[in-house]
């Protein structure tokens, strides 16, 4: 093969490798934005899951409840094969009976327990309904925060990756002014562990980085493996619409609002039922019972089997069965003795939750109003920084600042830098935190990802 052709050839080939490596990228590497961060974990996170489980036992619940209104049907069969002794003559005989029966009854009054009963599981149900909504704003706030945390560390490592290609460019710089006399080797010694300790904080970044990205992961319920690139939304300001809220318009809102203060009323209204239940044992019950079958006996010699089965023998009864209480060992009076503690517990859980949904509520309005101030703040620091960064640079390079000074003041811009990308994110973490305090999430979220949260 001659050259040209030979060159021809590995440029084929490598187009086709670069092809094959972009379309397995593509294939591979997932975009991810904050609304399919937050999708992706309320689909796939564990959790969610479990308190789905727990709404499902919860409407299976209520189908046996239902149930117990319906009559029931049971059918009977007995074959035995029979041994008599004759004393008198000393013999035996062998002889086979058999019978089989329907039986069926329906409870015509139980002290209304059955029906307390269908309304406690119903309200139990409503219960784990709400549950599960507390569980996926959790999972949706979770994964929110944790997908900010990775948008602030790839922040971090460029500002970090920026600092150490500064510290490398001078050092290069003051390494030729000591060649050129004009700076002390002591200078170029302090700015080698500089750039080294610039590395270092890149190094840590970067840890920072993958551990927070598994963590987010882990909360979407994806693999470690699984390749993906953040992609940062448009716009994370919240605006002035959560800092104009006073405290109490927002407690107000939260008790109407929050899923896990209205599930704590339904299971207040449940065990009110349930105490109904228990108090249904002190009441006689009354059933409708209806019983039908027959039976055979091979000493009916002149009968066979059929005809005895289905023609003479046959019998059945429909009747009322009346069941009074006398004394059933404590059970009942210890059964509403339990049903009312469990109210009582439920109305301190409810009175309790009000109060932590105040202070979570009062604590979450004022973060994020300390939060949007000290944006403002670490905005006019890196100005300020920035600005006093250029002077001791310029003074430096014309020997009228030392080393140190310019070590401080870039120092300085860095940390104010860093601090300035923490307060950027900080509000809007604050302000997923205001939403999942008010039980209005959903608005939040859909106003930070500009996209359609499943919750």
């Amino acid at each position: 093969m001659n050259r040209p052709a030979s060159m021809i050839l590995k440029m084929v080939v490598l187009l086709i490798v670069g092809c094959v490596s972009s379309a397995w990228g593509e294939e591979t590497a997932k975009r991810l934005s904050l609304a399919e961060a937050v999708n992706m974990a309320l689909v796939h996170n564990p959790d969610i899951h479990l308190a789905r489980h727990q709404e499902e036992s919860a409407a299976v619940s209520v189908e046996r409840a239902r149930g117990i209104f319906q009559p029931s049907l049971q059918a009977a069969a007995q074959a035995r094969e029979n041994y008599l002794q004759k004393a008198a003559s000393g013999g035996s005989e062998n002889f086979e009976t058999g019978n089989f029966s329907f039986s069926s009854a329906l409870n015509l009054f139980n002290g209304f327990g059955d029906t307390a009963g269908l309304v406690a599981s119903r309200q139990e149900l409503g219960a784990a309904t709400k549950t599960l909504k507390r569980e996926q704003q959790t999972i949706a706030v979770a994964a929110a925060s944790e997908f900010l945390v990775v948008l602030v560390d790839q922040k971090l490592e460029e500002a970090a990756a920026e600092n150490l290609a500064s510290q490398e460019k001078l050092l290069e710089q003051i390494r030729a002014f000591f060649q050129a006399g004009s700076r002390p080797v002591t200078d170029l010694y302090r700015q080698q562990a500089e750039t080294s300790q610039a590395e270092l904080d890149l190094l840590n970044v970067r840890r920072n980085l993958e551990v927070d990205t598994l963590t987010l992961l882990n909360t979407m319920g994806q693999a470690p493996a699984m390749p993906m690139e953040i992609v940062p939304p448009v716009e994370l300001e919240l605006g002035e619409a959560l800092t104009g809220t006073s405290l109490h318009e927002s407690y107000r809102q939260a008790l109407i609002l929050r899923p896990d203060l209205l599930a704590r009323q339904d299971e207040i209204a449940s065990t009110q039922e349930r105490v109904r239940e228990a108090r249904a044992g002190y009441f006689p019950s009354v059933d409708l019972v209806a019983n039908a079958g027959s039976d055979y006996n091979s000493f009916s010699s002149d009968r066979n089997f059929s005809s005895q089965l289905f023609e003479d023998n046959g019998s059945g009864m429909i009747g009322i069965s009346v069941s009074i209480p006398i004394f059933d060992r404590d059970q009942t009076r210890t059964s509403v003795a339990l049903a009312k503690i469990r109210q009582t517990d439920a109305i301190t859980t409810l009175a309790k939750i009000r109060q932590q949904i105040g202070l979570e509520v009062g604590q979450a309005l004022a973060d994020y109003r300390t939060a949007r101030k000290q944006l403002e703040v670490a905005k006019a620091r890196l100005t300020y920084s920035t600005q006093a960064y250029e002077a001791a640079q310029a003074r430096y390079k014309v020997g009228a600042a030392s080393w140190v000074e310019l070590s401080e003041a870039w120092s300085a811009l860095v940390t104010a830098r860093n601090d300035e990308i923490k307060a950027r994110y900080q509000v809007s973490q604050q302000g997923l935190a205001v939403g999942y305090a008010r039980g209005d999430l959903e608005q939040v979220l859909a106003h930070m990802s500009h996209g359609e949260i499943d919750l």
